[in-house]
């Protein structure tokens, strides 16, 4: 019986990963050489997330294209199927020789039906100007389309994305959508339908300035009427746009996690106290007239349309406030401000029947009122 046969599952995997993080790359190449077992361990650990985030990953990713190419003909399974996340960072200059290993890799990611046992495959894409990229190549556009809609990848990530196709997610198995800093739509005026893309979880920045509206993300969700919001359980918003956020809130039906972040960079020339205090005062001022947060909190049920009908007792909603105020290169943290506004919306929650668990607010300023 050997050594490795005897010790526990959770040790070797343990050693696996030390080895991984302390090895040469060709040492921890010599470990898959031991047993399929071993392969198949320490490429779930090398290749699990995976990183091209630069233009000097340019020669990384045509070699990781070879790979996928040279896997095809090998009778075990390819590094491809142990690849649950990859990131990875598109130049709007790439020009068609440059864009063939994308087109590679696009083919053969999140195919493998042994990635399910991932709960959650992702793939991240910086892509400024998405559409003009994918009209360099029409074997890219419809390689990215194939990998939305065929494969098993479930999280889409867009970052710095702007003239994004109207029906890029269509047919897509996407359940997780995350909306980083993105402009608008590439086509506002809908050709045909669209299959509704149905998330369980959307993150969505938007930088000052943007042109994606609330009907841009309906559009590019195919959605006609609020159901594909019927199953979203977590929102996280950062935006300074107040109608787009509130809207979106009144889309929402069963949410459980919501996490609001504002940073005052976001609203350039209006301080980030100018915007809350139309909602909300600190402790020296208490509640506040109609229209505050506050007072809106209370009535967040309605808007959220989330009843939990036939419950006699409320679930406890778990706050967190995060407040710090970054002043001449300075940190200082606002514990009343933060325990405060905590308690006030302890209180608002505690009235309304509501499916939410879990409320975060981060509020990152350099104004000295948080003091």
């Amino acid at each position: 019986m050997t050594v490795a046969a005897e010790l526990p599952m959770e040790i070797i995997n343990n050693i696996m990963e030390i080895a991984i993080d302390t090895l040469d790359p060709q040492s921890v190449s010599s470990i898959t050489l031991l047993s399929h077992q071993f392969r198949v361990m320490v490429n779930k650990e090398r290749f699990f997330h995976l990183n091209f985030d630069s233009d000097t990953s340019w020669n990384e990713l045509h070699g990781l294209a070879t790979l996928f190419e040279q896997a095809a003909g090998i009778a075990i399974r390819g590094i491809q199927t142990f690849i649950a996340s990859i990131y990875i960072r598109i130049e709007d200059d790439c020009d068609y020789d440059e864009i063939q290993p994308h087109i590679t890799i696009f083919k053969h990611l999140f195919r493998h039906d042994a990635i399910l046992h991932t709960p959650i495959r992702k793939l991240s894409l910086y892509i400024t100007n998405v559409a003009g990229l994918l009209s360099v190549d029409p074997a890219l556009d419809y390689s990215l389309r194939s990998l939305l809609s065929e494969s098993h990848v479930n999280f889409l990530e867009l970052c710095q994305s702007w003239e994004i196709p109207y029906d890029l997610l269509h047919r897509s198995k996407i359940e997780h959508l995350s909306l980083l800093c993105v402009g608008g739509l590439s086509k506002h005026f809908v050709t045909r339908n669209l299959n509704p893309v149905n998330l369980k979880s959307l993150t969505i920045s938007l930088y000052d300035g943007s042109q994606f509206k609330i009907t841009d993300l309906m559009t590019l969700l195919g959605a006609l009427e609020s159901s594909c919001f019927s199953y979203m359980t977590s929102l996280t918003i950062s935006t300074s746009f107040v109608h787009f956020a509130r809207k979106l809130l009144e889309l929402t039906q069963c949410l459980e996690t919501l996490t609001i972040k504002c940073a005052e960079e976001l609203y350039q020339n209006i301080r980030l106290l100018d915007v809350v205090d139309h909602h909300l005062h600190g402790p020296d001022y208490g509640l506040v007239e109609s229209g505050a947060l506050l007072q809106e909190a209370v009535a967040w049920d309605e808007r959220l349309s989330s009843l939990v009908r036939g419950k006699a007792k409320h679930p406890v909603v778990h706050i967190n406030i995060h407040i710090h105020r970054r002043f001449m290169e300075t940190q200082y943290h606002s514990p009343i401000w933060k325990d405060c506004w905590r308690q006030h919306f302890l209180n608002a929650f505690s009235t309304c029947r509501t499916s939410m668990k879990h409320f975060f607010l981060s509020i990152d300023t350099t104004s000295k009122a948080y003091d």
